[in-house]
């Protein structure tokens, strides 16, 4: 009687690759966490910006609106309110979509 061999399966480099995948160093933890706080600080500190400027009032008022109509509006600067907008896209906080469509609406006009 022959006897039967096993072929090698196709999953053993994949696992071998997973195990050889390094983790990140303390370091690097460290880096990601205080990197997480300090853009928890920016984006908190313009949200209160736009609320105190009005902005975010502004965008209610406006519905769809490019950054200039907003810049308009709010007697802002266009470029300040550009980068907001971009920052505020950025935190993926709740009306992302918003933001997205004023900044794609500003692209369009370029």
């Amino acid at each position: 009687m022959a006897a039967v061999t096993e072929a090698p399966t196709a999953a053993a480099p994949d696992v071998a690759a997973a195990q050889e995948t390094p983790l990140p160093s303390e370091t690097e933890l460290l880096q990601q966490k205080l990197f997480g706080y300090l853009s928890g600080a920016m984006t908190s500190s313009l949200v209160g910006l736009g609320d105190k400027l009005g902005i975010f009032g502004k965008m209610k008022q406006l519905g769809k609106a490019s950054s200039s109509n907003i810049a308009e509006t709010c007697g802002l600067s266009h470029r300040f309110v550009l980068e907001w907008l971009y920052q505020q896209a950025r935190s993926q906080l709740g009306g992302r979509e918003r933001v997205s469509v004023a900044i794609c609406m500003r692209s369009r006009q370029v």
